[in-house]
Order: structure tokens, then sequence, then C-alpha cells
């Protein structure tokens, strides 16, 4: 666990020190930075970044202007949007109006609950 932390420490969290308490002390430092800096760009506090290799001036800057500075400076960026594509689903779609993945494995509710036997003999 003392490796697996360290490796995590070290890559999730840009730190760039190696001593596991080091990294817990800048961790919590820039667990403020970030969410200012979340403030400031109006973004969520997990979609800023920040430069790995500033940790030491980033962890220095200790409000709203000096993140406007780091900011300027671009050692706090905004992570582009993660597009949320659709085209699965209508392609999977499609190919249930033809009639395909609708076999037994797929089914869940009676026949009765899938199509009420009334509406069948009005129809």
């Amino acid at each position: 666990q003392g490796l697996r932390e360290r490796f995590v420490c070290l890559c999730v969290c840009v730190c760039v020190c190696v001593c596991v308490r080091c990294c817990r002390v800048a961790r919590g430092k820039l667990r403020g930075r970030r969410r200012l800096a979340a403030s400031v760009l109006k973004i969520g506090e997990r979609r800023g970044r920040m430069d790995p290799n500033e940790v030491e001036e980033i962890c220095n800057g200790n409000s709203r202007a000096s993140v406007r500075e780091l900011i300027k400076d671009q050692l706090i960026y905004k992570a582009r949007v993660h597009v949320h594509t659709r085209y699965r689903v209508r392609r999977r779609l499609e190919a249930k109006r033809k009639g395909r993945h609708t076999g037994v494995g797929k089914r869940k509710g009676s026949s009765e609950a899938r199509m009420f036997t009334k509406v069948q003999w009005m129809r």
C-alpha cells in the first residue's frame, strides 16, 4: 500500500515530492487553490488543470488575485469538455426498429405486460 499510495500521490495530485508526508502537505495546499481556480474560471473543481512542473509556485498563490495571475500565466487552465456522443444509441435504436436485439434474453416483463392483449384484440 505504501508504494501504491506514493505512486497515486505523484501521478494524480501532480506533486513532485517523493516523500509521502510532503505529498500530503502539497495535496492539502493544492485543494484550496483548486477550489479557488474553479470559482474564478466558473467551472467544476474536477475540470481545472494545474501544471505539474510548477507545484511550488501554485502552492504560493493564496488569494483570488494570485490565482488569476496563475491563470494568466497558464499554470492553471480549463480542461476541454469531453464530447458525449449519441451515435451508438441511434444506431442501436435503428436496429431495434428493424426487430434486432429483442430476443428472449432481452425481455423483462411478461408478454401481457409488454403488449396488452386487449389492445391487440381492439386493433
